[in-house]
């Protein structure tokens, strides 16, 4: 995986690529601005579209450190306060070192998905990569036996 992050960010978008209805878009390393043009957050992934008839935001932040150690509940309490600035319906945090028992606490009470991602080896998920698939379905009437 690279030092960067960017392998996780781009499995994870593909993971919940594959399982999202039609409509829903996933985009990596969304830059927010503010009203002059400004950068003030990058998001590693945005997921939104409608549900229903409503407008739905889901960020999905990802860590990959494993010289630190577990997440801290730092990282959650950040996580908690760009889900209130940026109005995101829910958020995730993802995670190749784990979450400390204070970050997996504070995650339940604020509402934050956890996920951990234990290993990952680049050509792992081949498999799920798909460019074509071909349907085919007979039909057939009996009309009499």
């Amino acid at each position: 995986m690279t030092t960067d992050g960017t392998g996780l960010e781009k499995l994870v978008a593909a993971i919940e690529e594959r399982f999202l209805p039609a409509g829903m878009t996933v985009d990596l390393r969304v830059r927010q601005r503010d009203n002059d043009g400004r950068q003030v957050a990058e998001f590693d992934i945005v997921v939104s579209g409608k549900v229903g008839t409503s407008s739905f935001s889901w960020l999905i932040e990802c860590r990959d450190r494993p010289s630190e150690g577990p997440a801290p509940a730092a990282w959650i309490e950040q996580l908690v306060g760009r889900r209130s600035r940026f109005l995101f319906n829910t958020v995730t945090a993802v995670s190749t070192t784990g979450f400390s028992p204070a970050a997996i606490d504070y995650a339940k009470s604020a509402r934050i998905d956890l996920r951990e991602v234990a290993a990952f080896e680049p050509g792992t998920f081949d498999w799920c990569e798909m460019h074509k698939m071909q349907f085919s379905q007979r039909i057939s009437t009996l009309r009499g036996a």
